[in-house]
């Protein structure tokens, strides 16, 4: 198991040194152990999730090896997650090989996540071109909340087996089994983005604004390394003769943009909206996407727009030689100041 930066850092900064009390401490170097106690405090509080944000699942809800049943969402808007399995398949497990042991709001925001001990680990079990295996399945509540026409969709994955157009995260919709969105893998395991917004009752093969692509785009991502994605819409308006529009993000570089069609009017771009209904959103299979093969953590959707500052840190490890050259500074920075 990794270990975590309250393990590393805690403890030796905000704890005095056995039979050196407090004030001995600050006579050799207050600012350092003052310090070494704020980065604690800092690194020790997850911030909570930001107005804007509608859920995020951050699967540190059992410990690693154990099969996901509810999955909390730590937005505030109870949108719990169930762990399930596809035909052959069976739950997805919690697993100890994470993205980083801490993850930030943005490039130096508020810390979200503080002690991420646990990403889900999802098998696929039927094959390159089958959805059985494991996903979690958000309910949608009714309403509006699950049905944002602007929104950030992003998370970590790590990629293990092939499969073509594996699921990461997407609304699904009952009509023609498809999705009003999904993100998913292309078969070159490149970022790539579906639409299905036909006019409701109208179904699905051969019909306008059923199965709109955006992407692929990006490297291929089947290179055994943890990335990061995001997907971005924004609405059309015709008041700002603006169409709805998609956008692709790995690891934080912009990789695929493109304009969603008018299903009713082709030529009028400005009125291009995502269609909804109360299906579920789906993670890792499902929306019609196959089974992922794979490792997800922290999945996060927010109710507008954000830029490539404004998404999901992960916060590495620091390693074994950083931490020898703090202690040594310390060490030595300390007795230069004894008398």
């Amino acid at each position: 198991m990794m270990t975590s930066f309250r393990s590393i850092f805690f403890r030796p900064g905000c704890q005095p040194s056995p039979g050196n009390p407090p004030a001995a401490q600050a006579a050799r170097g207050p600012s350092r152990w003052v310090g070494a106690c704020s980065l604690a405090v800092a690194l020790s509080i997850s911030a909570p999730a930001g107005a804007a944000v509608i859920g995020y699942w951050q699967f540190d809800d059992q410990t690693p090896g154990t099969p996901a049943t509810t999955l909390a969402d730590s937005s505030g808007n109870n949108l719990m997650g169930v762990g399930q399995g596809v035909g052959s398949g069976s739950a997805p497990v919690h697993s100890s090989v994470v993205v980083a042991p801490a993850i930030r709001d943005g490039i130096n925001g508020p810390y979200v996540n503080s002690n991420n001990t646990s990403s889900l680990r999802f098998i696929n079990t039927g094959g390159v071109d089958s959805a059985e295996g494991s996903r979690v399945q958000v309910s949608d509540p009714g309403g509006p909340l699950l049905k944002p026409q602007n929104f950030t969709v992003e998370g970590f994955f790590l990629f293990d087996n092939m499969v073509n157009f594996p699921t990461l995260v997407g609304k699904s919709r009952q009509e023609a089994g498809g999705a009003s969105w999904v993100v998913d893998l292309h078969n070159t395991a490149r970022l790539r983005v579906r639409s299905d917004h036909q006019v409701p009752g109208t179904g699905g093969g051969g019909v306008p604004g059923f199965n709109q692509g955006f992407g692929p785009g990006g490297p291929a991502v089947n290179d055994g390394q943890w990335h990061h994605f995001a997907v971005t819409f924004e609405a059309g308006d015709p008041d700002l003769q603006q169409a709805g529009r998609f956008t692709l993000f790995m690891d934080y570089n912009q990789v695929a943009t493109g304009l969603l069609n008018n299903a009713q009017n082709p030529d009028d771009v400005f009125n291009s909206f995502l269609v909804y209904d109360n299906n579920p959103l789906f993670i890792g299979s499902g929306a019609g996407g196959r089974a992922f093969d794979g490792w997800l953590d922290e999945i996060r959707l927010s109710g507008e727009v954000l830029t490539p500052d404004q998404f999901l840190r992960a916060v590495p490890e620091p390693t074994r030689a950083i931490l020898l050259a703090v202690g040594l500074t310390w060490l030595v920075g300390g007795r230069r100041r004894r008398p």
